[in-house]
Order: structure tokens, then sequence, then C-alpha cells
């Protein structure tokens, strides 16, 4: 899995999901740079991961909401804005 992964080059990222474990990962990652949520790996900031995905994926929804607002209202400011 690894290898087909790195085949991708990147435009598919592997994390801990249902049926997918963080041992999973680790194997995957001896071919592969391109997995997420394994504790040797570093965050989307550059800080050093504790192997827990979940702040990678809050950051992703952060970003793809601020994405939609800017697309629908012209700004990505969602200071005032309800959900």
């Amino acid at each position: 899995m690894g290898k087909h992964l790195e085949s991708l080059g990147g435009h598919y990222i592997a994390a801990e999901d249902s049926g997918t474990s963080v041992p999973d990962l680790k194997v995957m990652g001896r071919h592969t740079r391109h997995v997420a949520g394994v504790a040797y790996r570093t965050g989307f900031d550059g800080t050093p991961s504790n192997g827990d995905p979940s702040p990678v994926t809050a950051y992703g929804t952060f970003v793809g909401l601020r994405a939609a607002v800017k697309h629908r209202l012209g700004s990505d400011d969602l200071t005032g804005l309800k959900v």
C-alpha cells in the first residue's frame, strides 16, 4: 500500500480511519512519506505530531470552510459568521 501511495505523488495522503490503524500507517511509512497521524511525522505546521490525526482533520475543515466563504462572499473573513 505504501508503494502505491508513493506512486500517487502526494495526491492522496493516508491517515488513521475505519479499518486503518497507526501500526498500518507505520508499515506504509516505510515506503512513502504520504502518511499522516504517526508519531514520528510532523503536523501541518512542521511541529512534531503525537500521532493523533484530529488536529490536521480539524484544520482541513477550517480551511475548507474559509474557502467556501471566500467563494460565496468574496472574503475569507469568518468574523461574525454563523453556521
